[in-house]
Protein backbone atom coordinates (compact mmCIF):
# COMPACT_ATOMS: atom_id res chain seq x y z
CA UNK A 1 0.00 0.00 0.00
CA UNK A 2 1.37 3.42 -1.10
CA UNK A 3 1.56 6.82 0.98
CA UNK A 4 -1.91 8.77 0.35
CA UNK A 5 1.04 11.83 0.12
CA UNK A 6 2.23 12.97 -3.25
CA UNK A 7 5.71 11.87 -4.02
CA UNK A 8 6.78 15.85 -4.07
CA UNK A 9 5.11 16.66 -0.71
CA UNK A 10 7.30 13.47 0.83
CA UNK A 11 10.21 15.09 -0.83
CA UNK A 12 9.87 18.44 0.46
CA UNK A 13 9.20 17.47 3.58
CA UNK A 14 12.41 15.66 3.86
CA UNK A 15 14.37 18.00 1.92
CA UNK A 16 13.45 20.40 4.47
CA UNK A 17 13.97 18.25 7.82
CA UNK A 18 17.91 17.18 6.43
CA UNK A 19 18.22 21.24 5.10
CA UNK A 20 17.49 22.28 8.74
CA UNK A 21 19.08 19.37 10.66
CA UNK A 22 22.58 20.56 8.30
CA UNK A 23 21.87 24.18 8.37
CA UNK A 24 24.70 25.26 10.91
CA UNK A 25 26.94 22.94 8.82
CA UNK A 26 26.17 24.10 5.25
CA UNK A 27 28.98 27.20 4.91
CA UNK A 28 31.79 24.94 6.48
CA UNK A 29 35.03 24.74 4.02
CA UNK A 30 35.46 22.13 2.08
CA UNK A 31 37.33 18.78 3.61
CA UNK A 32 39.47 16.05 2.85
CA UNK A 33 38.27 14.17 -0.80
CA UNK A 34 35.73 17.26 -1.29
CA UNK A 35 38.96 19.51 -1.58
CA UNK A 36 40.88 16.85 -2.78
CA UNK A 37 39.12 15.44 -5.80
CA UNK A 38 35.51 16.24 -6.26
CA UNK A 39 35.27 19.94 -6.02
CA UNK A 40 38.54 20.45 -8.07
CA UNK A 41 36.74 17.85 -10.91
CA UNK A 42 33.42 19.83 -10.47
CA UNK A 43 34.94 23.10 -11.62
CA UNK A 44 36.70 21.92 -14.18
CA UNK A 45 33.56 20.22 -15.79
CA UNK A 46 31.85 24.19 -14.71
CA UNK A 47 34.90 25.87 -16.45
CA UNK A 48 35.94 24.25 -19.09
CA UNK A 49 33.72 21.11 -19.96
CA UNK A 50 36.70 18.73 -19.25
CA UNK A 51 35.44 15.24 -17.62
CA UNK A 52 39.00 14.50 -17.24
CA UNK A 53 39.94 17.12 -14.43
CA UNK A 54 43.30 18.78 -15.23
CA UNK A 55 43.79 19.94 -11.50
CA UNK A 56 43.53 17.26 -9.80
CA UNK A 57 44.30 14.13 -10.11
CA UNK A 58 42.39 11.72 -12.42
CA UNK A 59 40.96 8.80 -10.80
CA UNK A 60 37.83 5.91 -11.64
CA UNK A 61 34.78 7.57 -10.38
CA UNK A 62 32.40 8.70 -13.00
CA UNK A 63 31.44 11.95 -13.93
CA UNK A 64 28.10 11.78 -12.53
CA UNK A 65 28.43 13.54 -8.78
CA UNK A 66 30.66 16.24 -10.28
CA UNK A 67 28.31 16.65 -13.24
CA UNK A 68 25.28 17.35 -10.70
CA UNK A 69 27.50 20.16 -8.91
CA UNK A 70 28.95 21.82 -11.97
CA UNK A 71 24.95 22.19 -13.08
CA UNK A 72 23.97 23.53 -9.57
CA UNK A 73 27.25 25.96 -9.64
CA UNK A 74 26.25 27.43 -13.26
CA UNK A 75 22.54 27.70 -11.97
CA UNK A 76 23.04 29.05 -8.44
CA UNK A 77 26.60 30.22 -8.02
CA UNK A 78 29.53 28.88 -6.47
CA UNK A 79 30.10 28.32 -2.80
CA UNK A 80 30.04 25.84 -0.28
CA UNK A 81 26.65 26.65 1.10
CA UNK A 82 25.50 25.81 -3.23
CA UNK A 83 27.67 22.70 -3.00
CA UNK A 84 26.02 21.00 0.23
CA UNK A 85 22.73 21.67 -0.50
CA UNK A 86 23.14 20.51 -4.09
CA UNK A 87 24.02 16.70 -1.87
CA UNK A 88 21.19 16.98 0.47
CA UNK A 89 18.63 17.86 -2.71
CA UNK A 90 20.55 14.02 -3.72
CA UNK A 91 20.16 12.98 -0.43
CA UNK A 92 16.43 13.50 -0.10
CA UNK A 93 15.66 12.10 -3.14
CA UNK A 94 17.67 8.73 -1.89
CA UNK A 95 15.29 8.85 1.23
CA UNK A 96 12.20 8.81 -1.22
CA UNK A 97 13.39 6.16 -2.97
CA UNK A 98 14.08 4.27 0.43
CA UNK A 99 10.54 5.63 1.87
CA UNK A 100 9.17 4.27 -1.35
CA UNK A 101 10.74 0.88 -1.69
CA UNK A 102 10.03 0.28 2.05
CA UNK A 103 6.23 1.24 1.58
CA UNK A 104 6.25 -1.37 -0.66
CA UNK A 105 8.54 -4.19 0.96
CA UNK A 106 6.12 -3.93 4.34
CA UNK A 107 2.75 -3.34 2.31
CA UNK A 108 1.97 -0.46 4.90
CA UNK A 109 2.56 3.72 4.86
CA UNK A 110 5.18 4.33 7.35
CA UNK A 111 6.18 7.07 8.67
CA UNK A 112 9.07 9.37 7.64
CA UNK A 113 10.74 10.11 10.86
CA UNK A 114 11.60 5.98 10.46
CA UNK A 115 14.14 6.61 7.82
CA UNK A 116 16.39 9.26 9.29
CA UNK A 117 16.71 6.86 12.64
CA UNK A 118 20.12 6.52 11.41
CA UNK A 119 23.35 8.42 12.81
CA UNK A 120 24.86 8.45 8.81
CA UNK A 121 21.87 10.46 7.59
CA UNK A 122 21.72 12.99 10.11
CA UNK A 123 25.69 13.79 10.31
CA UNK A 124 27.22 12.85 6.55
CA UNK A 125 24.16 13.15 4.21
CA UNK A 126 25.56 16.71 3.20
CA UNK A 127 28.89 15.47 2.56
CA UNK A 128 30.31 15.29 -1.00
CA UNK A 129 30.57 11.75 -1.65
CA UNK A 130 29.59 8.79 -4.30
CA UNK A 131 29.41 5.83 -1.82
CA UNK A 132 26.02 6.46 -0.64
CA UNK A 133 25.17 2.42 0.93
CA UNK A 134 26.84 3.11 4.10
CA UNK A 135 24.23 5.79 4.96
CA UNK A 136 21.37 3.94 3.66
CA UNK A 137 22.51 1.32 5.69
CA UNK A 138 21.68 2.37 8.57
CA UNK A 139 17.84 2.48 8.33
CA UNK A 140 15.18 0.79 9.66
CA UNK A 141 12.01 -0.73 8.48
CA UNK A 142 9.47 0.43 10.70
CA UNK A 143 7.68 -3.25 10.07
CA UNK A 144 10.42 -5.28 11.94
CA UNK A 145 12.22 -2.86 14.09
CA UNK A 146 15.26 -4.75 12.82
CA UNK A 147 18.71 -2.97 11.51
CA UNK A 148 20.50 -4.45 8.36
Amino acid sequence: MRSSLHPALIFAAIFVVIFLLHAPLLRLPYFWDEAGYYVPAARDLLLHGSLIPHTTVSNAHPPLVMAWLALWWKVVGYAPAVTRAAMLVFAAFSLLGVFRLAEVVTGDKLEGNHLTDGPSMKIGSARISTSISPALSDIRLASTGKRR
